[in-house]
């Protein structure tokens, strides 16, 4: 008789398919926690860099203004004055109008007891009103450095009308960059007017 071959048909045993399934088992479940980790780290770093970014936005609208305060005419309506909770002026750099045209403006720091909230709140000649930002508690005032490196709570310190405008402008609040120096950027002395000087015309009666 001739021998037949017989051709053996390979396959997985049992043992071998569980075996496979508890790996891909072990490893989808592995991969699903890697992915939860990383969609939370995303999501917190998202947050965090959303915050940043909008601090960012608040602290360059709040020194904006500030950097650019412009002294007035000594006998002009919008000298500058300050307290611990008020700012008024000129601003070479208002948020709304102009670049470089002197601009009536004002930033105040409005603290309601009812929410236990303060709110910063920046106006401008000719514009709404604006709220720059909103933070808890009844932290918040402005400082002003003069020429002699001293600072005040208030401004004008003296009636030198070549001092109308501070060196610095320091601003505490209850953010998370709770307090920093914005150094004021422009002139401190107005250019005189052809009317304030000894060689002005007078008017013919």
């Amino acid at each position: 008789m001739g021998s037949k071959n017989v051709k053996k048909i390979g396959g997985f045993t049992l043992l071998e398919v569980i075996v496979t399934l508890v790996i891909a088992s072990m490893i989808s479940v592995i991969l699903m926690q890697s992915l939860s980790t990383m969609l939370n780290m995303r999501h917190k770093f998202g947050k965090e860099l959303i915050n940043l970014e909008k601090i960012g936005i608040q602290k360059s609208v709040i020194t904006t203004p500030i950097s650019g305060i412009f002294p007035d005419y000594n006998d002009g309506d919008d000298r500058f004055k300050g307290s611990l909770s008020s700012i008024r002026g000129l601003t070479l750099y208002p948020l709304q109008g102009i670049t470089g045209a002197p601009t009536a403006f004002g930033i105040d720091i409005i603290y309601d007891s009812s929410s236990n909230q303060s709110a910063l709140l920046y106006k401008e000649r000719g514009f709404e009103s604006l709220e720059i930002a909103r933070w808890n508690g009844n932290e918040g005032s402005f400082e002003y450095l003069d020429m002699n490196g001293v600072w005040s709570k208030r401004w004008p310190i003296g009636n030198n009308p070549n001092t109308q405008v501070p060196r610095s402008v320091k601003f505490t609040s209850g953010l998370i960059e709770s307090s920093y120096i914005i150094r004021v950027t422009t002139t401190s002395d107005r250019p005189g007017r052809l009317q304030d000087s000894p060689f002005r015309v007078n008017n013919p009666r």
